[in-house]
């Protein structure tokens, strides 16, 4: 079973939309830890269907699989999905979303985000920003 952040037409299918998951494969169940926003309508949901079945469903806009506690509500509390920041090395930053993603990115220096050869003041070990990373959610 995959989880699945799934976008809705609008907040008003979320049941309707449910309810043909659950008619493809019984046992699908939502994560309703997290709350639908009116903003941007989505819908947490672990399920063996494929994303093609998925966005098959009337009033579904997009299915993308979750992985490591990407696509969850980012803590900014926009209701958005959450995806990774990282500088031009690939380094984790932080997590963000489409609508914090401004602010965060200005607590940092701009040269990191397009200069993999920006200077720093200590040797970045690139496995420890990842095991911190996957820890992150």
């Amino acid at each position: 079973m995959l989880e699945y952040a799934i976008s809705l037409t609008s907040a008003a299918v979320k049941n309707d939309v449910l309810k043909a998951i659950d008619d493809k494969y019984p046992g699908s169940y939502e994560d309703d830890e997290y709350p639908i926003s009116n903003k941007q309508p989505t819908i947490w949901v672990t399920t063996p269907l494929s994303y093609e079945d998925i966005e098959s469903i009337p009033g579904v806009k997009s299915a993308n699989p979750v992985y490591k506690g990407e696509g969850k509500p980012c803590r900014c509390g926009s209701g958005l999905p959450n995806y990774s920041l990282e500088d031009a090395n690939g380094i984790f930053c932080a997590r963000i979303c489409d609508n914090c993603e401004a602010e965060t990115k200005a607590k940092y220096r701009p040269e990191i985000f397009t200069d993999p050869n920006y200077t720093v003041d200590e040797e970045v070990d690139p496995e420890e920003c990842i095991a911190y990373h996957d820890e992150d959610y």
